[in-house]
């Protein structure tokens, strides 16, 4: 494939009306942008998504509760007056959440007009300012994995045939944050972290950061962003000028049957934060966002800049950077992804 394949785009656009924004669903193809509004929304949103499918878009707000909506139609529903970190299903059937800051697990079914049907009440005692449950969907969508809080070892399966949970075996619990096909983001809340292995790759004078990874819808492969961080004598670092030369960054794509190439080996006078975006069903094309480094001008006068989406063709190493605007409606691009299935 000598073309990338489309890259879908969330864009949102403010209005002249704050807090009010429009949404849209923008594509990026033979180097245009076409775009059509999906929503008008007047909530300052914590969390959101939209479902695989493209067919329903929900945000969550810490003051408002949470909304839903379906694609193709102007409003958003209320589905909770709480704060929900939500997931929706491989399949788009499902979204599955937890309250931000109660916990307990809750999904609705989006084929019976968003039923509500409640897994696990929220925790009357919790403290934590966060304390949504970990949880995340099996790849066919049928069934999800919960665990009772952010410190437990009690996890739990539920069908989505029966809605009953079933415990699972401690073997089975340790997979979750080990197993290929439950680590894609898209599809878990709070992940557990693994226990700590030594990476071989790392760098003398260095300790590696959990990874980050994008997969393809298929599955086959991923994209793996390895950060490595300098160890620093206690006191040298200052919080108010961050040490250039104490990050590296390695760009991995993997595939499920064990390989792995190298993209590209960067440190922090090359780039900012990289965080992983897509991968190309055929594994020809990768996706991420880079902040620019510390060095460059504009990023030490501010402190802070905007992500830039770099986008890569494997076999030739060629990199382009993707515009952080839609020249079409001035929105800011926030959430990208391949269009295809």
């Amino acid at each position: 494939m000598k073309t990338h394949p489309p890259i879908d785009a969330l864009i949102t656009r403010e209005t002249s009306k704050r807090p009010y924004r429009e949404l849209f669903l923008a594509r990026y193809h033979q180097q245009q942008w076409t775009a059509k509004k999906l929503f008008t929304i007047g909530i300052i949103c914590r969390d959101s998504g939209l479902s695989p499918d493209k067919q329903w878009y929900y945000c969550a707000s810490v003051n408002n509760g949470t909304f839903l909506g379906r694609v193709g139609q102007p409003k958003l529903k209320k589905m909770s007056e709480e704060l929900l970190n939500c997931r929706f299903s491989p399949d788009g059937r499902y979204l599955l959440g937890t309250e931000h800051f109660s916990g307990g697990i809750i999904v609705f079914d989006l084929s019976r007009n968003a039923r509500a049907i409640v897994i696990a009440k929220p925790s009357l005692d919790a403290t934590s300012h966060e304390s949504g449950w970990p949880f995340g969907w099996y790849p066919d969508g049928r069934a999800f994995w919960y665990c009772q809080g952010r410190d437990s070892e009690v996890y739990f399966r539920v069908r989505t045939r029966s809605w009953r949970s079933e415990r699972l075996s401690a073997r089975e619990a340790r997979q979750i944050p080990l197993d290929w096909d439950l680590l894609d983001p898209r599809f878990w809340y709070a992940m557990p972290v693994p226990e700590a292995r030594t990476r071989e790759s790392t760098p003398d004078g260095y300790y590696a950061l959990l990874p980050d990874y994008a997969y393809s819808w298929n599955h086959r492969f991923r994209l793996r962003i390895q950060r490595y961080v300098r160890e620093l004598p206690h006191g040298e670092e200052s919080h108010d000028s961050p040490a250039v030369d104490r990050f590296r960054y390695e760009v991995l794509l993997e595939d499920r049957g064990g390989r792995s190439q190298l993209l590209v080996r960067l440190d922090d006078n090359e780039t900012g934060i990289i965080l992983p975006v897509a991968v190309s069903n055929d594994g020809k094309w990768a996706l991420w966002t880079a902040e620019p480094p510390l060095n460059e001008p504009a990023r030490r006068a501010v402190g802070v800049s905007s992500l830039r989406a770099v986008l890569v063709n494997v076999d030739t190493r060629d990199q382009q950077l993707l515009l952080n605007e839609s020249p079409d409606i001035s929105g800011y691009v926030s959430y990208l992804w391949f269009g295809e299935r």
